[in-house]
């Protein structure tokens, strides 16, 4: 059985569930282990930045997948800039907010946006019907 173009986009839409899935655990389970060893501060910092990740990679998904069909591929592809755009306008402000209002550390902060952002490396396997 073939799945039209909505069918597509709703499994693509499913995946990239996954990866923000997969991002959020990352986050969480780095934020629990400085917790149980490095204490709130390193943890809070962490999940703050993982939060970061996971925040601005879930608008640019829902921006992506906002638009269906092939009489739509413009609009797709203008989709496509904007939520990239809109992404990194979102990440920067969450990263000013963080470090302007928040007392957090800065290596646990950017080292688990930095590997939450990896999850999509996974992609790959998480990709697999």
């Amino acid at each position: 059985m073939q799945q039209g173009p909505k069918g597509k986009s709703n499994s693509l839409a499913n995946k990239s569930v996954r990866i923000l899935f997969v991002q959020f655990v990352v986050s969480v389970v780095i934020s629990s282990g400085l917790w149980l060893f490095e204490g709130g501060k390193p943890a809070y910092s962490a999940l703050l930045g993982g939060m970061t990740c996971v925040l601005s990679n879930a608008y640019f998904a829902k921006k992506l997948f906002s638009v269906t069909g092939a009489q739509a591929a413009q609009k797709i592809v203008a989709n496509f800039y904007i939520a990239e755009l809109v992404k990194v306008l979102i990440t920067i402000i969450l990263f000013i907010i963080c470090f302007k209002f928040l007392a957090i550390s800065a290596l646990p902060f950017f080292l688990t946006y930095i590997i939450a952002q990896m999850a999509f490396w996974l992609a790959p396997f998480l990709m697999r019907d």
